[in-house]
């Protein structure tokens, strides 16, 4: 016995509203790939940026303690000289 007419219209349209359905779990998969990746090069700019941050920190710090160094030699120079 062939099916009705209506229950092959409504498996027709079950099948179209599943293959709309895998597309947009496929984009839906494809977007968070491609968000996967921004936050992937963004980690590594951080990580990058953080290294120089602590790099020019470090820099700072020595040009201080040169400075302070520089501070303390001179009322000794001054006054040998006097």
């Amino acid at each position: 016995m062939p099916w009705p007419k209506h229950a092959n219209i409504d498996a027709l349209q079950l099948k179209r509203e599943n293959d709309g359905l895998r597309t947009t779990i496929l984009c839906l998969r494809r977007e968070i790939e491609n968000k996967q990746g921004h936050v992937q090069r963004l980690e590594v700019l951080l990580c990058s940026r953080s290294r120089t941050i602590d790099e020019l920190h470090a820099q700072l710090e020595q040009a201080r303690a040169q400075i302070n160094r520089l501070r303390t030699a001179e009322p000794a120079q001054a006054q040998s000289q006097a």
